[in-house]
């Protein structure tokens, strides 16, 4: 079995001797891909100085997360990978066994997609997302895991991509990520082309990560009120067989009112900045259906 583990940076000099550390720790050899989209710290060097294995490459200019990530990916398939481990800059493997994650994912045809638990910086808790993926209303993990039987791999409908093994001929059937999303988004579309696709995504309850981030979303532009929006519309356009949302004007343009009337002025400009921007997108990915 080939395995090509792809790490996308942008200033990650703070994390990446880590997170590639980790990975040439792991039970199971693989190849390590950096794309590294345009860093302006010391993250190509500290690369090129520390890990000459890896294979570097390094744009002129940030692609986003999906993009980035299909370079890498591309690069995999052409290469005769037999799985692609996506992983953030900020993320290190912790523990388990990547060998057994992989032999378990073969005997299920249609398990495409398998994380692990994903832990916080220090290891002491979950990471603050993905509790809320693994909330009691979607699976039995927290439970079983209370009661100490757990079983090794839990279905869900989605957990982010900061840790994805993927099979790599299903990345050949169904594609890479969609270009239309610069970051955060990709990962929600791609979980509803597996299931589209009939495909599976669980997370492996004896294989966990780090992932070494502020455990809140307060300063996240990506999470403005707005781009949020943006980005919510688009997902609910390929949720419903690449149908617009009929409301899409309608939630703009109360997101809007409701800036004029605190008076954030600058916010209404980016809401309807960000409105301008749906609609084109949506117009482009009508035109090419």
């Amino acid at each position: 079995m080939k395995l090509f583990t792809i790490i996308v940076t942008y200033n990650a000099e703070k994390w990446i001797e880590k997170t590639i550390d980790s990975v040439l720790c792991a039970d199971f050899v693989s190849t390590i891909v950096v794309v590294d989209n345009a860093s302006k710290d010391g993250t190509l060097e500290t690369i090129k100085n520390k890990f000459p294995q890896v294979k570097l490459f390094a744009q002129t200019t940030n692609l986003g997360f999906g993009k980035a990530n299909n370079l890498g990916i591309e690069e995999a398939l052409k290469q005769g990978a037999d799985f692609v481990f996506l992983l953030n800059q900020d993320a290190y493997w912790h523990k388990g066994s990547i060998k057994n994650v992989l032999e378990k994912m073969l005997l299920d045809e249609q398990l495409a997609v398998v994380s692990p638990i994903h832990l916080e910086g220090t290891a002491t808790t979950l990471d603050f997302a993905f509790h809320s993926y693994v909330h009691p209303t979607k699976t039995n993990y927290l439970a079983d895991a209370a009661l100490k039987q757990q079983k090794f791999f839990y279905e869900l409908p989605f957990v982010n991509a900061a840790a994805w093994i993927i099979k790599a001929e299903v990345i050949r059937k169904i594609g890479v990520f969609h270009p239309v999303f610069e970051h955060y988004g990709e990962d929600d579309e791609y979980c509803i082309r597996l299931k589209n696709n009939g495909y599976k995504l669980a997370i492996c309850s004896e294989a966990f990560i780090l992932h070494d981030r502020p455990q809140q979303r307060a300063n996240n532009r990506f999470f403005e009120p707005e781009v949020h929006l943006r980005r919510t519309l688009i997902l609910e356009y390929f949720s419903n067989n690449h149908t617009p949302s009929a409301d899409a004007s309608q939630r703009f343009f109360k997101l809007m009112l409701y800036r004029l009337l605190t008076f954030k002025f600058g916010k209404f400009i980016s809401g309807l900045q960000e409105f301008l921007k749906y609609k084109s997108i949506i117009k482009q990915l009508t035109i090419k259906q």
